[in-house]
């Protein structure tokens, strides 16, 4: 616990950990970056952790940028084969398969709750979850967003059972596969939802997380319950928010700032064939306001800039095509935007 397994390699299983049957093994505070499983089947992967059966708990954890890099390999971040897991106020980031599951990939018994799963990306589906297992994985309190697949189902895909949410979760593309209840966010593949995450950072705590942008949509529209966040941060306000970040204080105006238009921004055109867009900013976004731009795929800051009046041009023409972040931030209020350069 509290450590680090960080820039190893297996031939077949389990990059950073591989844990067998008839043990327990438990993950806590730990970061698990950078490793690599290059078995060419599709029972092989889990460049982050490998469950042969047993018992892994994985909390308070971030499992980032590892990779299966087999032919048929799953499950770049972690490859559930056997077993029973439950995966807890933990980051899965960046994180790549050759095959299925980028993020996780399940083919036994798993519970996922108020987890951040984002960024991560599978050749074939299921670039943030993948689901192999009879028995239905189960989901709450969480963010599967922002995550990329070369079949239609980039964020959850299952080819066993169904998806169970067990509510508050916040998917950026929706998937039959997924059966969502009321209080669930939903994309859709035309219109994915953003789920608002500022690039994996130090912000506390042990391991490294994805602070929510402010305003996010994410920000508490979580359960009620009381347990702390990945950090150890407390909730704030009467719901948390949903993911494994529990933002600290309220996206609010200054002391001396009135209410102004609640509107956005408005960026036309979007999608554009030459990369060149033009902001006209709503009126919370003064002078020097500080504008960003982020690889969705990897959360790379490609671009900054700042405003410098109420409109401006931004040339992306250099870009490779495909869908970017912008993330504007005044000291009024934050906006987070889907920028498409098509060619």
């Amino acid at each position: 616990n509290e450590g680090n397994v960080n820039d190893n390699d297996a031939r077949r299983e389990g990059g950073g950990l591989w844990n067998q049957t008839g043990s327990t093994m438990t993950v806590s505070r730990v970061t698990i970056n950078n490793n690599t499983a290059s078995g060419a089947a599709s029972d092989d992967g889990g460049g982050g952790i490998f469950n042969n059966g047993g018992t892994l708990n994985v909390s308070r954890s971030t499992i980032s940028n590892n990779i299966a890099d087999g032919e048929n390999g799953t499950g770049g971040g972690l490859h559930v084969n056997a077993g029973t897991v439950m995966v807890m106020l933990s980051t899965f980031s960046g994180n790549s398969s050759q095959s299925n599951g980028g993020g996780i990939y399940n083919n036994a018994e798993l519970t996922i709750q108020a987890n951040t799963i984002t960024l991560n990306s599978a050749s074939t589906n299921g670039g943030g979850l993948y689901n192999n297992s009879a028995t239905s994985p189960s989901v709450r309190n969480t963010i599967i967003a922002q995550n990329t697949a070369q079949g239609t189902s980039a964020d959850v895909f299952s080819s066993g059972a169904q998806i169970t949410s067990l509510n508050y979760n916040l998917i950026g593309v929706e998937s039959e596969d997924f059966d969502d209840v009321t209080g669930d966010q939903m994309g859709t593949l035309a219109n994915p939802l953003i789920a608002g995450l500022l690039p994996l950072a130090d912000n506390g705590g042990e391991t490294l997380t994805h602070a929510l942008t402010c305003p996010s949509p994410a920000g508490d529209m979580g359960s009620d319950d009381t347990y702390t966040d990945q950090r150890d941060e407390p909730v704030f306000n009467t719901r948390r928010d949903i993911g494994a970040f529990e933002a600290q204080e309220a996206c609010s105006l200054g002391t001396n700032d009135v209410a102004l238009s609640t509107g956005k921004s408005v960026i036309y055109p979007n999608p554009s064939v030459n990369g060149i867009f033009t902001i006209d900013f709503n009126e919370n976004m003064v002078a020097g306001s500080s504008v960003k731009i982020y690889e969705i795929g990897t959360g790379k800051l490609v671009r900054e800039m700042a405003t410098e009046g109420s409109s401006m041009q931004i040339e992306l023409s250099n870009f490779a095509t495909g869908t970017y972040i912008m993330q504007i931030t005044s000291d009024r209020a934050t906006e987070t935007h889907k920028l498409v350069v098509g060619k």
